[in-house]
């Protein structure tokens, strides 16, 4: 029971944080105009600047862990053919089937990732989850993007030109670049320097998780509501169960079995609905899934942070 009491309160912060996004949009103290300008906010602005402390702080050989970014990344990639290929089954409908896929494979590890592993680990710093940024958050959207034009009934086609250019010009990606010399060198910024990024990087998290709960669509859940639900399952329960054992039976450490479990079992990113809908999928189906996903973490992740304290991995 207290092992179970831990997972709760472990996720239930966060969640209630985007909770109070939902209401506070329901209230309209949340406007669309300013979460789109908040947005922007984390993410050209607070969050690479967490990003760059997290790094800069950071032993530099934990920025090189071979092992663990094939393993994220491998793992990855076979989740993603193998809904792929489930998708066929799950979801006949091909118009639906891009964006059904999109968002069975792709995690909000940026905004609720983090947040989730720092909690279970009870860390401020874990090194693992730049990795996770700086190889597989771009290949999320290598992948997505080539998908959807894939499926694309509208005629758009991916510039891969330009996809390479915007994963380039990332400024998650650039902060953990800018910062790998310091990890290196261990350099050290003037203390008032420091301390002024510190107070901004901390309201990337928060006000994150406030811009995701007034940016729910919560009417093409109950639109689409089993293939959401079929979509959710593969996202949150299918990807860990398949991925997590195998990290514990190939001697991961506890740090890197949690930062992976959190990488497969976090709600689909809210990008999975704006690039579906720029690249003409269907967003009904992505915005369900975003939905189902919220709503079955809430469960599931607590479940699964029961199942790895009671094999001891935390």
């Amino acid at each position: 029971m207290d092992t179970l009491i831990f997972g709760v309160n472990t996720v239930l912060p966060i969640f209630l944080l985007i909770l109070v996004g939902v209401f506070l949009k329901k209230i309209h103290l949340l406007t669309e105009e300013f979460v789109q300008a908040g947005t922007s906010l984390v993410y050209y602005c607070a969050l690479p600047v967490r990003m760059f402390q997290d790094v800069a702080k950071s032993d530099f050989q934990t920025m090189t862990n071979v092992r663990f970014i094939l393993y994220t990344v491998g793992a990855t990639l076979v989740g993603f053919l193998l809904i792929w290929l489930l998708s066929i089954k799950l979801c006949p409908d091909k118009r639906k089937r891009g964006a059904f896929v999109h968002g069975a494979f792709r995690g909000n590890y940026v905004y609720v990732g983090i947040p989730v592993t720092q909690n279970i680990l009870g860390m401020d710093l874990v090194p693992c989850t730049v990795l996770v940024i700086t190889f597989v958050v771009p290949l999320y959207n290598i992948l997505g993007v080539s998908l959807l034009s894939y499926y694309n009934q509208e005629g758009h086609r991916v510039d891969k030109k330009q996809l390479f250019l915007d994963i380039l010009k990332n400024p998650l990606i650039l902060s953990v670049l800018v910062a790998l010399p310091f990890s290196f060198f261990k350099w050290q910024l003037p203390e008032a320097v420091n301390e002024t990024l510190g107070y901004l990087g901390a309201i990337s998290m928060p006000l994150a998780l406030l811009f995701i709960g007034a940016s729910i669509h919560y009417r093409e859940f109950l639109k689409e509501f089993r293939l959401s639900l079929r979509a959710g399952i593969l996202k949150s329960i299918f990807q860990p169960l398949l991925f997590v054992p195998l990290a514990v039976a190939l001697g991961f450490s506890s740090e890197e079995v949690v930062t992976i479990y959190v990488m497969l079992s976090v709600p689909t990113a809210l990008n999975a609905y704006i690039v579906t809908r720029k690249l003409g999928g269907d967003a009904e189906t992505a915005a369900g899934t975003i939905v189902a996903t919220i709503l079955l973490s809430v469960v599931t992740i607590p479940v699964g942070i029961v199942l790895l304290k009671g094999v001891g991995v935390i």
